[in-house]
């Protein structure tokens, strides 16, 4: 029987995956913008005593990190990366997710099926995400 199910279940990954034409992807690459970086007052220790006990909670060595001092805070920036298809149509897309997300939002779905990524790049849409 489990050989069953793993012949089916190889089948079927080798259907859904077969059905999908090839992206032929033209021009792809990342680039950063703007962005801030706040320093704060104190010196940076990257493995405080607190660390050495494993049984001490996360919050208290995030409290005792932080009371060092040195920390850094980056904002104002964007990471992006891009894909333009062969063949790119003249408007692209731009991907932005929401508070608490990744662009790993457009890549996929939650149950594994291709995401909006992929759907626009076969449609023609060059596709910028950050």
């Amino acid at each position: 029987m489990m050989k069953k199910i793993g012949f089916f279940t190889a089948l079927s990954l080798a259907v859904s995956t077969a059905a999908a034409a090839p992206i032929t992807i033209e021009s792809q690459g990342s680039f950063a913008v703007g962005g801030t970086v706040k320093t704060s007052d104190g010196t940076y220790n990257p493995a405080p005593a607190i660390t050495q006990n494993p049984s001490n909670s996360f919050w208290s060595v995030y409290q005792a990190s932080t009371e060092a001092g040195g920390q850094t805070l980056h904002g104002d920036h964007a990471s992006v990366s891009y894909q333009i298809p062969a063949k790119a149509k003249a408007t692209p897309l731009v991907f932005l997710h929401g508070y608490g997300q990744s662009a790993r939002s457009w890549q996929t779905t939650p149950d594994g099926r291709e995401g909006f990524n992929n759907i626009f790049l076969r449609k023609g849409y060059p596709r910028f995400s950050g």
